[in-house]
């Protein structure tokens, strides 16, 4: 967020003139991070992943990716994945977030 002020002078008036504030917002792509509930995880445990998204506007679309694979039907903001198994070791998980129109 921005303030913009503009200030005017003269010879003809004794004081500066102030217009009153103005203030935009720069609409922006997503930041995104994502947010793992545990560190390390064990064969049968759950997981949560959040993609934790910085835009303007806030209203978002997200996706999911599990190894550069989407997960249809997954777009909210939080994935939930249960019943983690051996398979899954070292599987890559990404997530994107654009503007809605």
């Amino acid at each position: 967020d921005e303030e913009i002020i503009c200030t005017a002078s003269s010879d003809q008036f004794r004081a500066p003139r102030v217009s009153n504030g103005l203030k935009i917002r720069l609409k922006h792509k997503p930041r995104i991070d994502i947010l793992f509930s545990k560190e390390n995880v064990q064969e049968g445990n759950n997981l949560e992943a959040v993609c934790k998204a910085k835009a303007y506007p806030m209203n978002m679309v997200y996706k999911w990716y599990i190894n550069d694979v989407e997960i249809v039907g997954e777009n909210n903001e939080v994935l939930k994945m249960e019943n983690i198994q051996r398979k899954n070791d070292q599987m890559e998980i990404k997530c994107t977030a654009k503007n809605r129109s």
